[in-house]
């Protein structure tokens, strides 16, 4: 059977809930909450309208919001484009230009460093903010807020295979299986193990 990057978190998440998935600065965050961000995430993009395959950029530092957001991306159906955040304004722009953006996530201080750059990407239309959007200068894009976004519910996403992926995913599936001969709920449950900091 193959699985999305995002049924993999999932797995983990229904076979050992409150094991840690992820650690930054001495905060911790278990698959159950993850995976439940990661849901969140994708009805929020959903309900912006996000097509099968459209892009979803994100200009983050290293952040649960940022894995959160690459696996609800992959989840609704859409593709994350990752910009180096330490990119100027004009290199950011010329990414969601090339890439035709449509979703902006990024944080406060990040989006007033390029806020005057974003009248040049035309098919960029909504921003989703970490953190008070009330102060930011005007960017003719629509502005949502992380907890306002993410506070939707419901919702499935649009269901992509991409074929490399999931032959990676099977035979790494398979090789773990070969090596382990313990419980397969272990073997998921161990199968990604995400930290960052």
């Amino acid at each position: 059977m193959a699985y999305l990057l995002h049924d993999l978190l999932a797995r983990s998440a229904e076979c050992n809930p409150n094991a840690p998935a992820l650690t930054l600065k001495g905060r911790t965050l278990s698959y159950a909450n993850l995976a439940e961000l990661i849901d969140r995430f994708a009805t929020g993009l959903l309900a912006l309208g996000i097509a099968r395959g459209e892009r979803v950029a994100f200009y983050l530092d290293k952040r649960f919001e940022t894995v959160a957001a690459s696996f609800g991306t992959t989840k609704a159906g859409a593709v994350f484009v990752p910009v180096n955040p330490l990119l100027k304004g004009d290199q950011v722009a010329h990414i969601l230009r090339d890439c035709n953006v449509r979703v902006l996530v990024t944080t406060d201080e990040r989006l007033r460093s390029i806020a005057s750059i974003l009248a040049a990407c035309p098919d960029l239309r909504h921003v989703v903010v970490i953190g008070e959007v009330e102060s930011l200068p005007h960017t003719g894009k629509d502005h949502v807020e992380w907890s306002d976004f993410v506070a939707q519910t419901g919702g499935e996403g649009h269901r992509v295979i991409d074929a490399d992926m999931a032959a990676r995913t099977r035979w790494a599936c398979c090789a773990r299986l070969t090596c382990v001969t313990s419980c397969t709920r272990k073997i998921v449950n161990h199968h990604i193990q995400v930290s960052i900091g």
